[in-house]
């Protein structure tokens, strides 16, 4: 992705680019294969939820299914 993000990842647009950069980022950094990283990017993603806007986002609605696949298996 060729433009700077937001600090508040409660103000990102959920675009395709967006997910391609994330899931790219995730690929290249093997972040998903290590328990820390993984949480490292719940700690810095999550607090968006506090947020009523981006909870209505369809981007947030999939982070939210993930991490109950995540807590629930």
């Amino acid at each position: 992705m060729n433009a700077e993000l937001e600090e508040n990842a409660g103000k990102w647009k959920d675009t395709a680019d967006l997910r391609k950069a994330i899931g790219d980022a995730a690929k290249s950094s093997s972040w998903f294969k290590s328990i820390a990283s993984g949480e490292r990017w719940a700690e810095a993603v999550f607090p968006a939820f506090s947020d009523a806007a981006f909870q209505q986002k369809d981007f947030a609605t999939k982070l939210s299914q993930f991490r109950t696949w995540v807590d629930n298996g």
